[in-house]
């Protein structure tokens, strides 16, 4: 095998063969490729960034890429079929000279940000399946034929630029997500709102057209008050008289507008010992779909896959306001030594998720926080349904930063029962509740 340094630019095709098929370089940049060989970038958790500017032919998906961060194909004309599925980390994506979007393209692609479609006048079907980006901009008039954005339980804004009305010939377009729930919105030029409310199936929508000035609309949640004004609450003392246990107000993290709950106060310990973190907020559905650990050996909570993207793929994408004020707290996690024998490690964590014993207020752990109070007023917050908004129809299972008994490659989760016996691989997808403190 060819010594690899971690980035690659322009050197010999073997050499960059090499290193793609050991997975032991961050970056792929290279101008003078134009054909992409068969299966070249998939399934590869190093990899980070790749600018290839000049390639004209993907012809196999860059899926399951765990860490993948960056990707430049400006001029790739057709995005095949799940052609970045399980990219769960991939946040720019410039296509820009791309004509088509075909089915699944996006699925699991979570935290999809900049997106560069500029000359996109075909989609597929259920481009963001599942877990996919909460927000589209379509420069382009397009005739929806097919369920586009179906089944993306993260979708809160479609924003529609052409000055001339797109065409939707199904109804089924929005179906499964925030959009035919009525927390997210469509927005279109001011010119055109009442031509989108008064036409053939977009007026199944009216209430949910509004002009592009509107952008980010937010109606969903409990809480009126602005996040500004609930850190005032917290500083003044009002916080726990003012709110209650399962209060929500939306946050918005990247292009996804993400509905939180409250689920305790004054219940976790600060990282720097000085007290109590006043409110501990939880998503109220599960935006993820993600594997907890991708390691050969499993490695717990405190080096996990999960814990990584957490930290590196969704806390800086926070807004500005509510990521200043979120705190350091400590969480003790359940960790494998050998069969039958574990220890209580504490990690000082921004985002987590919850473990067995703040779920049930005993076992496992038996020390830290306790949000039993919280899980067990309502079957929802057990059995949780999927998407930002939990619009999904099913309920599912979700992990827990709880290691299992029997073995390091198994994590504990909350099945789609409410239950605590579930126990998986830790490589496998499972949906994700996260949480933090301020």
């Amino acid at each position: 095998m060819s010594d690899i340094i971690n980035t690659l630019d322009q050197y010999d095709d073997a050499v960059v063969l090499d290193a793609l098929i050991a997975h032991e370089q961050e970056e792929y940049i290279d101008d003078q490729l134009t054909t992409l060989w068969q299966g070249a970038i998939r399934e590869n958790y190093t990899i980070k960034k790749v600018i290839l500017p000049n390639v004209t032919d993907a012809p196999t998906p860059f899926n399951s890429n765990y860490r993948l961060r960056e990707v430049d194909l400006r001029s790739v004309s057709n995005v095949i079929q799940e052609q970045f599925k399980n990219d769960h980390m991939l946040n720019e994506l410039n296509i820009t000279n791309a004509t088509a979007i075909n089915n699944y393209a996006f699925m699991h692609a979570e935290t999809l940000e900049s997106l560069a479609i500029d000359s996109v006048t075909s989609f597929g079907i259920e481009i963001g399946r599942y877990r996919g980006f909460g927000m589209i901009d379509i420069p382009n008039k397009i005739t929806f034929s097919s369920h586009t954005f179906r089944n993306n339980g993260n979708l809160c804004s479609v924003i529609l630029r052409n000055q001339e009305m797109s065409v939707m010939s199904v109804q089924t377009l929005f179906d499964n997500t925030p959009i035919k729930a009525g927390y997210g919105y469509i927005y279109v030029p001011s010119s055109l709102v009442n031509t989108y409310k008064t036409a053939t199936n977009w007026s199944t929508f009216a209430d949910q057209i509004v002009s592009i000035d509107e952008y980010p609309k937010i109606t969903f949640g409990t809480i009126s008050d602005s996040w500004s004004q609930i850190f005032e609450a917290e500083e003044n003392g009002t916080y726990s008289t003012k709110y209650s246990i399962g209060d929500t107000k939306v946050v918005r993290i990247g292009n996804i507008l993400m509905p939180m709950v409250i689920a305790a106060f004054d219940e976790d310990d600060l990282a720097d010992n000085s007290g109590k973190a006043k409110i501990t907020w939880l998503t109220y559905g599960m935006p993820y779909y993600t594997p907890i650990d991708i390691s050969d050996e499993g490695t717990g909570w405190g080096d996990c896959y999960l814990r990584e993207f957490l930290n590196d793929a969704v806390y800086p994408y926070i807004d500005q306001v509510v990521r200043n004020k979120i705190q350091v707290v400590h969480k003790p996690y359940y960790k494998y030594v050998s069969n039958n024998v574990s220890e209580v490690i504490v990690s000082d964590d921004i985002l987590w998720i919850p473990s067995i014993y703040e779920y049930t207020g005993s076992d496992f752990e038996n020390t830290g926080a306790d949000y039993h109070e919280f899980f067990q007023a309502d079957q929802l917050r057990r059995s949780r349904h999927g998407g930002a908004y939990a619009t999904d129809t099913n309920s599912n299972s979700w992990w827990t930063r709880t290691q299992s008994t029997g073995s390091a490659k198994q994590h504990r989760s909350v099945t789609s029962s409410g239950a605590t016996t579930g126990n998986s691989m830790g490589t496998v997808q499972n949906y994700v509740v996260f949480g933090f403190c301020t």
